[in-house]
């Protein structure tokens, strides 16, 4: 993915007041850093920063901005916070180029994915929003 379509990505769901919040807090986006995951330590390891080869980090980096500039305030913005990073990842899934074996199966596999690791951020993210 291009500088240039993480960009807009970021921009589709985050407006430029919570983007320049939420930096302040987590940090700019970098392709190198790892965003997905429960935490730190052993727990990072549990939820891999892919999907069938599609890297999620940039849908996990606007969940984390969201996380940090509205934790805590009420469970409509969770839904919210939790919403975007389901359509981020279906955006990111949607834009790769899969090169090998049938991409539709690995497109809809991917998806599939995706709205497990949402199922996983509804059941448990609310410690990580009420810190």
């Amino acid at each position: 993915m291009t500088e240039s379509e993480q960009m807009e990505i970021i921009h589709r769901y985050l407006t430029n007041a919570q983007l320049l919040d939420g930096i302040k807090h987590v940090g700019h986006y970098s392709k190198h850093k790892s965003y997905a995951g429960a935490g730190k330590g052993w727990k990072e390891t549990i939820v891999p920063e892919t999907i069938y080869g599609v890297r999620i980090s940039l849908a996990a980096y606007i969940h984390d901005l969201l996380y940090s500039i509205w934790a805590g305030r009420s469970e409509r913005l969770r839904q919210e916070a939790d919403g975007k990073f389901l359509l981020a990842m279906l955006d990111i899934i949607e834009s790769h180029k899969f090169t090998w074996g049938t991409a539709w199966i690995r497109r809809r596999a991917a998806r599939y994915r995706a709205m497990t690791y949402y199922a996983a951020v509804r059941e448990h993210g609310a410690s990580s929003w009420n810190k």
